[in-house]
């Protein structure tokens, strides 16, 4: 499987060991990468966090034809964008889990890949949320324009740096084995496994779906109340 360019996954690939011979790597070469990817991932964590609880939302629930249809499409071509980064972050989680032996340090490995799938379900969480309280459709616009640069924040800032030869290793993860097969286990190999497991099932039976229509479902609902039996 083919992974995307982000600082992220150039911090991923920077823990194997392979690349860390190649590129003539210092632990302290990988360690500094790894601080800077947990810097992106705070700041990415505090726009978010900002977002959703100072913004003053006030979800509308009767809005304009236009308002509704943008907001649908925003959210939806939003999602489309986080698809790939959440595929990759599960790319990385089972090959630092299942490889775990190619790695200097394979549950920092693991955590790039836990990051950059957290941060995009984050993201499009909070989208959802601050979309209920727009009014217009160049509000719906953007705020859709406002969370790509969020989540794009970790390619903005690899792209930033000419001199990161690391950034050339970034490409494809070959599983050689199955996290069910007989393999080396890993120190907690029962908690990553429980982390993977979760993460995958839910971005397959969840996120992948039905997250775009989040954005009608609290509107449905309170056009409900009083309408039925179960809201009197």
């Amino acid at each position: 499987m083919k992974v995307g360019s982000t600082f992220y996954s150039t911090t991923f690939f920077a823990m194997m060991k392979s690349n860390k011979q190649k590129f003539k790597l210092k632990d302290d070469d990988q360690f500094d990468l790894l601080y800077r990817a947990g810097f992106i991932f705070l700041i990415q964590l505090s726009f978010n966090t900002v977002l959703y609880y100072y913004s003053g939302l006030k979800p509308k629930f009767v809005r304009d034809t236009e308002v509704n249809v943008s907001l649908f499409f925003t959210v939806l071509i939003l999602h489309l964008i986080c698809l790939p980064h959440c595929r990759d972050g599960i790319a990385m989680m089972k090959y630092a889990f299942v490889h775990h032996e190619e790695f200097n340090h394979p549950w920092a490995a693991f955590l790039m890949g836990f990051i950059a799938f957290a941060t995009v379900l984050v993201a499009e969480i909070v989208n959802i949320v601050n979309s209920q309280a727009k009014k217009t459709a160049v509000d719906a616009i953007a705020g859709f324009i406002g969370f790509k640069c969020i989540i794009d924040l970790p390619t903005i800032y690899m792209n930033s740096h000419e001199d990161l030869p690391i950034k050339a290793a970034v490409g494809k993860l070959t599983m050689t084995r199955s996290r069910r097969a007989e393999r080396p286990r890993v120190k907690y190999d029962g908690l990553l496994n429980f982390i993977f497991v979760t993460c995958n099932v839910f971005y397959k039976s969840v996120f992948f779906y039905f997250f775009p229509f989040a954005t009608i479902v609290w509107p449905m609902y309170k056009s409900l109340e009083g309408n039925i039996y179960l809201f009197n």
